[in-house]
C-alpha cells in the first residue's frame, strides 16, 4: 500500500498539541541559514524566532510565518 504524501495515519498523529497560531518557536533542525541569526557564526549568534501561522493536526505539520519550504519530488 502506497502512502499519500502529506497524510498521517491516525495512530501516528499527535493527540494533544501544546502550540498554536501566534506562538513563537525556534527551529532546531534544518539548514544553518534558516536556524541561526548569522549562519557563519553558528549557534553563538542565537536562534531565529518564527511565529506559528497554522497547525495541521491531520498531517502533524506546523506552518511558520516568514519561512517557505520547497518540496522536490525525487
Amino acid at each position: 500500500m502506497e502512502q499519500l504524501r502529506g497524510w498521517t495515519h491516525p495512530y501516528s498523529r499527535i493527540e494533544k498539541w501544546y502550540i498554536g497560531p501566534g506562538d513563537k518557536v525556534r527551529m532546531l533542525v534544518g539548514k544553518d541559514k534558516d536556524k541561526y541569526n548569522d549562519a557563519s557564526v553558528g549557534v553563538d549568534s542565537g536562534y531565529k524566532l518564527y511565529t506559528v501561522s497554522k497547525v495541521d493536526m491531520k498531517t502533524n505539520r506546523v506552518y511558520l510565518d516568514e519561512f517557505k519550504v520547497s518540496i522536490r519530488d525525487s
